[in-house]
């Protein structure tokens, strides 16, 4: 293995084994109709926060930003702080819609305030499509990364995340989706906190060096602006 020791390996399959009991374990009552897709109302605000947090954190956000910003700048990380405007604006002003219209999809709205189930199907379809390119990225990512540090052939990776994904997710729904969402969440959070501290603490200078490097200009690095692309 290519940098990848055993003890790594054995922490690897143990916290995918956890994952998938964990689902299973959140699933152990039957979900029917609405239940499935919405859960049954026993999920703690705090485990749904930090679910929403760890399904916008994606691989893409955890992998490219951290390589792009080692290997240059911190401008990327721009992008994300549109979340801490768009998410209090979707809490204040759309959900208490959806609240009192009993509705339960943003295309379901499209469809009574537009009286147009094709514009619904429409809506539904197109967020479907651009899931599917999402997921995509999304799973090819890191078992390409597993895969230089394992050996392991990305596609076998790709299948074992996947049929995982599957079967906690179709044997219990949204909770189990969101509880397994709160331990990748929990863990990834405690990962980069230790993660920060200890790097920092490897820098000579510690924390007052990396933020005389910011003020340096590395934090927008000028050589890296021309290739951000224009969106």
């Amino acid at each position: 293995m290519q940098g990848f020791t055993t003890i790594d390996l054995v922490i690897l399959i143990l916290y995918l084994a956890a994952v998938l009991f964990a689902g299973l374990f959140f699933s152990k009552k039957e979900m029917k109709g609405k239940e499935f897709f919405k859960g049954d109302g026993t999920i703690p605000w705090w485990v749904t926060s930090v679910s929403i947090f760890a399904t916008l954190l994606s691989p893409i956000s955890f992998l490219s930003l951290a390589g792009n910003s080692y290997a240059g700048t911190w401008i990327m990380w721009f992008a994300q702080l549109g979340m801490l405007v768009a998410i209090p604006i979707t809490i204040k002003f759309f959900l208490p819609i959806y609240s009192k219209l009993d509705i339960d999809t943003a295309y379901h709205y499209l469809e009574i305030r537009f009286g147009s189930k094709g514009l619904r199907v429409l809506g539904a379809v197109m967020f479907i499509v651009y899931q599917v390119g999402r997921m995509s990225i999304i799973m090819y990512l890191p078992s390409m990364v597993l895969s230089n540090l394992t050996g392991i052939n990305v596609n076998i990776l790709i299948i074992a995340m996947g049929v995982i994904a599957i079967i906690y997710s179709y044997t219990g729904g949204l909770k189990s989706v969101l509880w397994t969402d709160f331990i990748q969440g929990s863990v990834l959070l405690v990962g980069v906190t230790f993660a920060l501290f200890y790097l920092a603490n490897g820098i000579n200078g510690g924390f007052g060096a990396i933020f005389g490097a910011m003020g340096e200009g590395k934090f927008l690095a000028a050589d890296q602006l021309s290739s951000i692309p224009i969106f």
